[in-house]
C-alpha cells in the first residue's frame, strides 16, 4: 500500500511505512526492514520543502549506514535503491558547481549493480538523472536524445509504456512525461506525435503512425492529434504548473528540476 501511494498521497504512503517498520520490529526479516528503511528515507527526501544541505547530508548519513548493512548481507534491491538514493542527494548539493563527480559516481555503481544482479527495476531511473545532468551541462542535443531514448526503450521492454487511466501510481509516468517534455523542446511537433503515439492509454486511438510523408494517408488520426496537442500545450508550462502526460492533477511533487524534469525515486 505504501508504494501506490508513494507518489499520489505521501501522507499515507509514510502512514503505511510507519505501520510496516511497528510490524518488522518484532520479527526477524532484515531483509524486508531494511527494503522498507530505506522507503523512509526517500519520503524523508520527498519531503523537504527546500533541499537544505545540512538536511541532505543527514539523509546521506543515513543512507551511508543503511548501505553498509545491504553490503554485508547481500540485499541486492536495496543496495541498488541506495545507490539511486545518494545519487539524487548528491546531485542537489553538487548542483551549484554543475560537476556532479559524486553523483555520477553512484549513478555508475546504481547501473553496474543492477546488471551484476540482473535487476532491471531501477536502471531507467539512473539513466534519467544522467540525461538531467547532461541537460544541465548543456551537453549535445544529440547525447540527451540519447540517454532519454535509452530511458525510454527500458521501460519498452518492460511494459511501462502502458499508462492505464492515468493514475499517478508509478515512476514510468514521471520518466516518460520527462521525456516527451525533450522531445517537445528539441524535435519538431511532428516527431513529436510519432513518439507520443507509441504510448497506450485505456480507450487510445492506435490506427495512426504519423508518417505523414507517405503518398497515401487515411486521415485517421483527427482523435489522437486533438489528445496530443493537449500534452503539447501542458508540456509548455511545466516548469510553472506540474502535470504529467494523460494525467489527472497531482500533488506537489518535491522532486522537480528548476530545469522541469522530474527526478524519479521509488
Amino acid at each position: 500500500m505504501a508504494k501506490l501511494y508513494l507518489y499520489s498521497d505521501k501522507s499515507k504512503s509514510k502512514h503505511y511505512l510507519n505501520e510496516a517498520k511497528k510490524l518488522l520490529s518484532e520479527e526477524n526479516s532484515y531483509r524486508i526492514k531494511c527494503h522498507n528503511d530505506v522507503s523512509l528515507l526517500i519520503m524523508t527526501l520527498m519531503e523537504l520543502p527546500e533541499k537544505n544541505i545540512q538536511q541532505l547530508k543527514k539523509i546521506i548519513t543515513g543512507a551511508d549506514y543503511l548501505l553498509d548493512i545491504c553490503i554485508k548481507n547481500n540485499f541486492a534491491n536495496s543496495i541498488i535503491r541506495i545507490y539511486m538514493l545518494l545519487a539524487v542527494l548528491y546531485y542537489y548539493l553538487e548542483v551549484d558547481t554543475n560537476t556532479y563527480f559524486a553523483t555520477t559516481r553512484y549513478i555508475e555503481k546504481g547501473i553496474d549493480m543492477s546488471i551484476k544482479f540482473g535487476i532491471s527495476t531501477y536502471i531507467w531511473q539512473f539513466y534519467n538523472l544522467k540525461a538531467l545532468i547532461y541537460i544541465r551541462q548543456n551537453q549535445e542535443i544529440s547525447k540527451q536524445k540519447s540517454l532519454f531514448d535509452t530511458v525510454f526503450n527500458i521501460l519498452k521492454k518492460q511494459n511501462l509504456t502502458y499508462l492505464g487511466n492515468g493514475d499517478f501510481t508509478y515512476g514510468n509516468i514521471l520518466a516518460l512525461t520527462n521525456i516527451m517534455y525533450f522531445y517537445k523542446n528539441n524535435v519538431s511537433e511532428n516527431v513529436f506525435y510519432q513518439k507520443i503515439n507509441l504510448l497506450t492509454v485505456t480507450n487510445g486511438i492506435d490506427s495512426c503512425d504519423f508518417n505523414c510523408n507517405r503518398n497515401s494517408c487515411q486521415y485517421e488520426c483527427h482523435t489522437s492529434i486533438k489528445l496530443y496537442q493537449k500534452e503539447w500545450s501542458k508540456l509548455s508550462v511545466l516548469k510553472d504548473k506540474q502535470s504529467i502526460l494523460f494525467g489527472k492533477i497531482i500533488e506537489k511533487y518535491t522532486l522537480q528540476d528548476s530545469t522541469g524534469y522530474y527526478i524519479i525515486l521509488s
